[in-house]
């Protein structure tokens, strides 16, 4: 597998992420993973696509997402440390 640079950007209070890619049974692929806490609660998502094409949602838009409905639904866990 080959890493390389993940994309910087600021989500939750802590954030941080990477790009790797890889073979999987000779088909080359890459895996995109963004961690991020805001408050006590801590995220971990990972997007898996063929390389060579886009996924469906980047891993910035999916981490932004999830990190407003969890504000949403559980502000008292999301509050700063």
């Amino acid at each position: 597998m080959q890493n390389r640079d993940a994309p910087e950007d600021k989500i939750g209070e802590v954030s941080g992420g990477w790009t790797t890619q890889g073979k999987i049974q000779g088909v080359t692929m890459n895996v995109e993973v963004a961690l991020f806490r805001r408050g006590k609660i801590g995220s971990f998502l990972m997007i898996i696509y063929l390389d060579g094409s886009k996924p469906a949602i980047t891993i910035s838009e999916a981490a932004r997402k999830l990190d407003s409905r969890m504000m949403e639904l559980k502000p008292d866990l999301t509050q700063p440390q």
